[in-house]
């Protein structure tokens, strides 16, 4: 066993070479050591010549030697593991391959870099806030999460810099169809947070909030531990079709009046 070599974030690569296999033997393993600096979820990956159907084998265990539940996702490709790991909580990563000695790095990064590998944040039930926390390192890396609102109204975004964090950061929402909804870039009047509000969202719709770096970050401020926060406020109008028609109770003999508002629902949604 060996102690990954990561950095303050809990990111970086190891190398080794798989020791080769006797004939029958079981496949030769190397087993790190990760210490989590922070709490995060992580990505972990082997980048070597073999595939699945060769025997490659990549898992993670907690200090008991109990083997952490990956993140569910769809199609996941060889050699990748995605999990959440907690600040000051030891983890191992366990990589085989078959009885042939061989060149490999294991990766350990961030995980959600673009749209189609985004995290996915789940409200908890009854409610209308979430946070995860999370780190950006390397500089350049977009840290991208999911979300389904609870609830139609309005998405108030926040990007939290933790304590001791240099990170000057920027906040960014998306739709489904990746057409922006708005951000904050920063910096602005000082504060460290990103905040972007009033984003209309659907209940049961598919949208999409990127953390980074901002553009204007100086000389170590491009990375950083954050905490990202999403709260949704409900709208009291929620007939926004059909099926989600409002109902009103009209008067049979004096004139009903019915007052509302329309929001905005940014680019590319339907009103």
């Amino acid at each position: 066993m060996v102690f990954a070599r990561i950095d303050a974030l809990g990111l970086g690569n190891v190398f080794g070479k798989l020791p080769p296999a006797g004939v029958g033997a079981a496949p030769g393993a190397f087993v790190y050591r990760y210490d989590a600096p922070v709490t995060r979820g992580l990505e972990v990956r082997f980048e070597g010549p073999y595939a699945a159907e060769q025997g490659l084998a990549l898992a993670v265990f907690d200090r008991d030697g109990n083997p952490v539940t990956p993140v569910a996702e769809g199609a996941r490709p060889v050699g990748r593991l995605r999990v959440n790991v907690a600040a000051g909580f030891t983890y191992y990563v366990q990589v085989s391959a078959p009885p042939a000695q061989t060149d490999f790095a294991v990766t350990f990064a961030d995980f959600g870099e673009d749209a189609a590998t985004a995290y996915p944040l789940a409200f908890p039930p009854t409610a209308t806030s979430v946070s995860q926390d999370g780190a950006i390192d390397p500089v350049g890396v977009r840290v991208f999460f999911s979300f389904v609102a609870p609830v139609s109204g309005t998405l108030t975004s926040r990007l939290h810099p933790t304590t001791g964090s240099p990170l000057v950061g920027a906040l960014d929402v998306y739709d489904a169809a990746e057409n922006p909804l708005g951000s904050d870039v920063g910096p602005r009047n000082g504060t460290p947070d990103r905040v972007v509000p009033s984003v209309v969202v659907r209940a049961g719709q598919t949208d999409f909030v990127v953390a980074r770096a901002s553009d204007e970050a100086g000389s170590g401020q491009t990375s950083g531990g954050y905490l990202l926060t999403l709260t949704v406020t409900p709208t009291r109008e929620v007939g926004h079709d059909i099926p989600n028609a409002t109902p009103r109770q009209l008067s049979p003999v004096v004139p009903t009046v019915i007052r509302g508002a329309v929001a905005d629902p940014g680019p590319g949604r339907p009103r």
